[in-house]
């Protein structure tokens, strides 16, 4: 095989510093298979693996999953897409990546594939089950944010919007209700459903700036 795609390639002390020969090791068990080999290593820092000492310290940082069958939020494995602390202190660690890749590897490596977000890494909030996200307090946040702009600070074109009286930036939240049962079709009603279309458009933009990012 003379193209190679995969070897997660990352991986972390007990301290949370990045394991340097952890990433040698694993590009190099594929080169001593084939000296020849370009690889397309597939590589993030989204998600760092729920023993990381991160991960205890900035709970509040996580994605949260609501179960639309029973109500229940559960505190996912991944930062939030909209957290400012996996943004400003953990993204420049893909930076190391490459730096350590491309000096001791740098011949060997035809690109890097970016993963993030949860189940299989393909930039989506959840792919595994049945779960809504995210619910959590950075996301919640930065909605308030984009309503904000979006409503051009007005908090009367917000209440007429969402056909809520008493529908504040500083008080709305993220709406639950936003499941399509089989029988109401894929499309929603702007107006009887303008909070889910506005927490939709926010949702699908803050996934693609946090790629982008």
């Amino acid at each position: 095989i003379d193209l190679f795609s995969g070897c997660g390639l990352y991986t972390f002390l007990p301290d949370g510093s990045l394991d340097y020969d952890g990433l040698g090791r694993m590009l190099e068990a594929v080169i001593a298979q084939n000296p020849k080999a370009l690889i397309l290593p597939r590589t993030g820092v989204h998600y760092l693996g729920t023993r990381h000492p991160w991960y205890e310290q900035y709970q509040d940082e996580l994605q949260v999953s609501l179960n639309p069958e029973n109500g229940k939020m559960t505190t996912e494995g991944a930062f939030s897409m909209s957290s400012t602390f996996w943004r400003e202190q953990i993204t420049p660690l893909l930076g190391d990546i490459v730096r350590f890749t491309e000096e001791h590897f740098g011949q060997y490596i035809l690109g890097y594939h970016l993963h993030g977000g949860l189940g299989t890494g393909e930039w989506a909030y959840m792919w595994s089950r049945n779960s809504l996200s995210d619910y959590s307090r950075p996301q919640q946040e930065a909605f308030r944010r984009w309503l904000r702009e979006r409503y051009q600070d007005d908090p009367a074109r917000l209440q007429r919007a969402w056909k809520q009286e008493e529908a504040t930036f500083e008080t709305v939240e993220i709406p639950r209700d936003r499941v399509r049962a089989y029988w109401q079709g894929v499309l929603f009603q702007p107006g009887k459903e303008q909070a889910s279309i506005d927490y939709m458009h926010f949702h699908s933009e803050t996934m693609a700036d946090a790629l982008i990012h």
